[in-house]
């Protein structure tokens, strides 16, 4: 929804753990961008590509990111803190980001689009 323009707000958590990991380089066609905790990019093997060749890296916080980013999706950012019940609340719903949609966007169905 983000990457779409169809984000109003965004909602993250101040202390969010995730990160944007940028990948090129090695046999990739193209840039490759991931969410993930650190722990997990490296237990997913992210890092090199299908041949084993270490990839060009650019990790940023994730929080650091859409601070930075958040204009040039069209939205506005709010950030939440688990220090009051209705915070701890959202990011343990939300695992600490979510947000309000101008639209009604079928997710399933656009991926099924973009696997197809």
């Amino acid at each position: 929804g983000l990457e779409m323009g169809a984000m109003k707000t965004l909602i993250l958590w101040e202390e969010f753990p995730y990160k944007r990991y940028a990948l090129t380089g090695g046999n990739l066609e193209s840039e490759q961008v991931y969410f993930m905790k650190e722990e997990e990019a490296i237990k997913a093997g992210i890092f090199k590509d299908t041949d084993g060749v270490q990839l060009e890296v650019e990790a940023m916080d994730f929080v650091e990111y859409a601070a930075t980013n958040y204009k040039k999706f069209g939205c506005t950012l709010e950030f939440v803190t688990n220090k009051s019940q209705e915070g701890a609340q959202f990011c343990r719903g939300f695992c600490g980001v979510g947000g309000l949609l101008r639209y009604a966007v079928n997710f399933v169905e656009l991926n099924e689009l973009e696997k197809g």
